[in-house]
């Protein structure tokens, strides 16, 4: 893959690149969460950080329709079906009440918001508003950093990290970065399965994996794991 990665040529949008990825992997993330957390058609869902794509995609899929609420930091210009509503808040300081969804579904959203406190924050919100919940996050022990696609740089220290984000990453030579895509960058935090082990107590860990290698990282609890 990391070959493949450098034959492209530089003016290749890096979309191209991440549709790679995201055909091949979250269709079959989808349908694990509705599996796996037992969803029915009346099932209420709460989705932090995210958009549209996934719920159109399991209705692409054939899978039963839902209520959806998606929490983001910012207005959805997209737009929305009947069972999808849209809410601006922030995934830290959660605005319901403990309890109010069947599931809280978090997608590539952890690893985002900050230092470790930031972290936890989020993962009590989750379980706080959530019966259940199901949260993914890409794993720090896979070579190939996915945001910056890049192999080996997300285990470089902070300092030298920072520093070959705009140049010395493919994400920054086929495209060129703003001042705020290069900070969003450094500031991405990565996980391995301790630390979601510990920012998720209650939760069964697991993995997605790539070529044999631990691509992402899924802490799941079902709502009935309480019955």
């Amino acid at each position: 893959m990391f070959l493949a990665i450098l034959c492209l040529d530089e003016e290749m949008d890096a979309h191209r690149i991440y549709g790679f990825f995201f055909n091949r992997f979250r269709p079959a993330r989808i349908r694990r969460f509705f599996s796996a957390m037992q969803i029915r058609p009346d099932s209420s869902v709460l989705d932090v950080g995210g958009g549209t794509y996934f719920w159109e995609l399991a209705r692409e899929l054939g899978l039963p329709p839902l209520r959806v609420s998606i929490l983001n930091v910012t207005g959805s210009h997209e737009s929305l079906s009947n069972n999808v509503s849209w809410v601006i808040g922030d995934g830290r300081r959660l605005p319901f009440g403990d309890g109010t969804f069947d599931v809280v579904f978090c997608n590539s959203v952890i690893e985002h918001v900050g230092e470790r406190r930031d972290q936890q924050l989020l993962a009590d919100e989750i379980r706080r508003v959530g019966r259940g919940y199901f949260v993914q996050t890409p794993d720090r022990s896979f070579p190939v950093e996915p945001h910056l696609l890049t192999p080996f740089v997300h285990w470089l220290p902070s300092k030298l990290r920072c520093r070959v984000v705009p140049t010395l990453t493919l994400r920054g030579m086929i495209g060129k970065l703003t001042e705020a895509e290069k900070q969003e960058l450094r500031a991405i935090r990565l996980l391995n399965c301790l630390d979601m082990q510990g920012l998720f107590p209650d939760a069964t860990i697991n993995r997605e994996y790539f070529c044999g290698l631990p691509k992402s990282i899924l802490a799941v609890r079902s709502a009935r794991q309480d019955a």
